[in-house]
């Protein structure tokens, strides 16, 4: 009985932390799910590019900046329901985006 390893025993803290990081692993990729659902990263790299070559028109720079903003409040709400332990307000796409990325 003495040769007993306890070197690969299992905390209650060594799982509580394991589960907090699974949970922020896949609310971030719900997050990136989320996001990529209404335009992927190649048709916002297109989107950078014409807002930065001036292709936008005012309105569409408009609907572009909105977008931003909402990839940013994604990824908070991702943020803000890991830490708290609650269930992610995710926000809703910005109106005209669907027509935006169709063009793109």
């Amino acid at each position: 009985m003495a040769n007993i390893d306890f070197s690969k025993v299992q905390t209650t803290e060594a799982r509580t932390a394991r589960k907090h990081k699974d949970r922020r692993v896949a609310l971030k990729a719900e997050a990136r799910r989320r996001i990529a659902a209404v335009f992927d990263d190649r048709t916002q790299m297109n989107l950078v590019g014409a807002a930065i070559a001036g292709d936008l028109s005012r309105a569409e720079m408009v609907v572009f900046r909105a977008s931003r903003r909402w990839i940013a409040e994604t990824l908070a709400a991702s943020r803000a329901a890991a830490s708290s332990g609650a269930d992610p307000e995710w926000p809703d796409a910005p109106t005209g985006l669907a027509e935006l990325v169709a063009r793109f």
